[in-house]
């Protein structure tokens, strides 16, 4: 169990969509009509208009390990610092593999190596405390009226966990599946619902994030599901293994297959937009057009 990493994808065929070519892409995000697409050592920022039109931004992303999004802001995470674009960079107390920043502020960030989360607030290390094993990825989704709900995946043991962050304090644990690949959320928040993928289990796992994280439903996928998104809508993993993208509809407390999408090679990350849905892989971007 754990240790999870996608299957190599076979030859794409006839990918759906449109597919715009600006190289590998090993990480996406989105925050409001943003994107950011992670292309070597390049994270390139801009709408879709402006990725079809190749008039996107560029910085330097040499040394870094992750790049996140929450509402509007994108953090890249970058050694001993967290690098809010157009914002600030806080300096952290230690090398982090990834960070987020919550709606109210705060940076939550993972160091590398370690079994702690840290807290900063107003550019200070505010918490430290201990969590279930290292952090891979760390997730914030804005619930109204609420704190964010911050979860964290960990793949060497397979393990989901949310953060009780305000109070310095780690949540529930629950091991997810055999090998967790990647979670998703929606670029600007969700009602709390986190989309998983299980890459050794070939399964989706829908899990909320209410009062303690739960997992609620699940559901078989084609072969070496990684990339996952919700949008609001559907519940979406992409199967490096059959070059495809499958949404769920998951309203009905049992996850119902609704749409089966042929993609790019090598889809590493996915997020959902006005547009449709917006695809990262080996050629590039692919946007898919969904119903909204």
């Amino acid at each position: 169990m754990g240790n999870a990493t996608p299957a190599a994808s076979p030859a794409e065929m006839d990918p759906e969509g449109e597919v715009i070519e600006i190289g590998e892409v090993t990480d996406l995000v989105r925050a409001g009509d943003t994107l950011a697409a992670r292309v070597g050592d390049e994270l390139l920022t801009g709408t879709l208009a402006q990725f079809r039109s190749g008039s996107v931004d560029s910085v330097d992303a040499a040394g870094c390990t992750d790049v996140t999004a929450t509402g509007e802001n994108i953090v890249l995470t970058c050694g001993s610092e967290a690098r809010v674009l157009g914002g600030e960079t806080v300096s952290l107390t230690a090398p982090a593999q990834t960070a987020v920043l919550t709606s109210s502020g705060e940076i939550i960030a993972a160091p590398q190596g370690t079994e702690d989360v840290q807290v900063y607030r107003d550019g200070e290390l505010a918490e430290e405390f201990a969590v279930a094993g290292t952090t891979d990825e760390l997730l914030a989704l804005p619930r109204e009226g609420r704190e964010d709900a911050v979860v964290r995946l960990n793949r060497s043991e397979t393990r989901v966990q949310d953060l009780r962050w305000q109070d310095g304090e780690q949540g529930g644990t629950l091991r997810a599946g055999l090998g967790a690949g990647s979670m998703g959320g929606m670029g600007a928040g969700s009602e709390g619902i986190a989309v998983v993928s299980d890459t050794i289990g070939h399964q989706i796992m829908i899990y909320t994030l209410d009062d303690v994280i739960r997992l609620q439903q699940t559901a078989p996928t084609p072969e070496s599901p990684w990339a996952a998104a919700w949008d609001g809508h559907l519940a979406w993993v992409a199967s490096t293994a059959t070059n495809t993208a499958t949404g769920y509809d998951i309203s009905g407390g049992v996850p119902v297959e609704e749409s089966h999408v042929a993609t790019i090679a090598d889809v590493r990350q996915m997020v959902a937009t006005d547009d449709g849905l917006v695809l990262g892989g080996a050629r590039g971007l692919q946007i898919i057009p969904t119903e909204r």
